[in-house]
């Protein structure tokens, strides 16, 4: 009887002490990546003429890191899909657009969540600054 015990006591110890570590190391991490934006070149620019727009996306690897950008232009009511591009393993992206008139344009990041085992690492959706492209005459 006394051998059953000291066995159950062990087993119960080896259990604790495998289990323990495993819920300790499990997190919950939250963050909002920095996304900007500008244009190449700058303003103002040729009616028709092709415009680059680059882009980097700043945070965390996991937030930058070869994620779906889009490229929105602002307009009185919902906004306009223009482009995607996914950014690279810097977290830069670029897109191409033709000026036919001025226009206000942001990028755009949506959620991202990854969940293993005991870890949770959700990046928030951002946007960037609005960037004004004026078209000249």
């Amino acid at each position: 009887m006394r051998i059953k015990l000291v066995l159950a006591v062990a087993v119960i110890a080896t259990l604790t002490a495998s289990i323990l570590p495993g819920i300790a190391s499990a997190h919950d991490f939250r963050v909002k990546p920095k996304v900007n934006l500008q244009l190449l070149p700058d303003n103002p620019v040729d009616d028709g003429q092709r415009v680059a727009l680059a882009g980097k996306i700043k945070g965390k690897n996991f937030c930058a890191n070869r994620r779906q950008v889009e490229l929105f232009r602002r307009d009185g009511g919902r906004d306009t899909l223009l482009d995607t591009d996914r950014s690279d393993g810097d977290g830069e992206f670029r897109f191409r657009v033709a000026a036919n008139s001025d226009m206000v344009v942001y990028a755009k990041v949506g959620r991202l969540t990854d969940r293993n085992y005991n870890h949770r690492h959700v990046c928030r959706r951002s946007k960037s600054e609005a960037v004004t492209i004026n078209v000249a005459g």
